[in-house]
């Protein structure tokens, strides 16, 4: 069972931390996190505070997503001249490529089945083109969503509706503050396995979102509506958002979903 929340990581150049390191992409499964620090994926027990260097490889991993069951980490590496999908069991071992994209990919989860989400540009189209897929790690079978311009995703707990967004600053990899122009962050509706359209969630909120995270009645996703980027939440079923963080000297970077 999913809980709610998770990290926060904030833009803190130019102040002196207590304990130095440049700590990024963390995920937590029950008391295991994972993260990224000096190129390498690393553990940590949250409750000892011990932590232990996972990998080794020259090449930076990045991205790291713990799956359901606690056995297997996806993460994000160019270990062969492109960056693409590995997975690596939890207590060590052998990495494995589970994408062949050529393109740029990114993780996003785990499905309950077991699959790994990312997005893509490796479709035919317009450069910056993102599509949604997910892969067994196993068998390596891949699908697609037939989404265009989806740039991150979210499953709901049975697989059956994906929560994603389109545009956004990340597409551009830009780091404007409270762009409020036709590129913004939108977050969509999808049901798979149906011949209905995408439906657009919150048309009319202020900001722009990224990071959706979808969980039992509410989506969360990370908003800069109130000036700086906070968590909000909106409920699936009334439409009904909030604004659940008021940080204002520093934005909240990222986000992911406990376990």
């Amino acid at each position: 069972m999913r809980n709610l929340l998770l990290f926060i990581l904030f833009l803190l150049s130019g102040i002196t931390l207590a304990n130095t390191g440049y700590f990024r992409y963390p995920d937590l499964h029950n008391d295991t996190l994972v993260f990224t620090a000096e190129g390498d994926l690393w553990l940590a027990d949250i409750k000892t505070g011990q932590s232990q260097r996972l990998t080794t490889q020259v090449a930076e991993e990045t991205q790291a997503s713990i799956s359901q069951d606690g056995k297997q980490i996806a993460y994000v590496a160019n270990y062969e001249g492109v960056k693409e999908v590995y997975v690596i069991p939890l207590k060590g071992g052998i990495a494995k490529r589970v994408s062949f994209e050529n393109a740029q990919v990114r993780v996003h989860g785990w499905t309950q089945s077991g699959e790994v989400i990312y997005t893509t540009t490796g479709r035919v189209g317009s450069p910056g083109n993102w599509e949604i897929a997910t892969v067994h790690p196993q068998s390596l079978k891949n699908k697609t969503i037939p989404l265009a311009d989806a740039i991150e995703a979210s499953f709901d707990e049975t697989d059956a509706t994906v929560y994603f967004t389109r545009f956004g600053l990340l597409l551009s990899a830009d780091n404007s503050k409270v762009y409020r122009g036709g590129a913004m962050g939108k977050l969509w509706k999808y049901n798979l396995g149906t011949d209905k359209e995408a439906q657009q969630l919150v048309p009319e909120h202020e900001g722009s979102i990224r990071k959706p995270m979808s969980y039992k009645d509410n989506v969360y996703f990370i908003s800069d509506a109130s000036g700086a980027d906070n968590i909000w939440s909106v409920s699936k079923t009334t439409g009904q958002t909030q604004q659940l963080t008021t940080y204002t000297d520093w934005p909240v970077r990222t986000a992911n979903m406990a376990q």
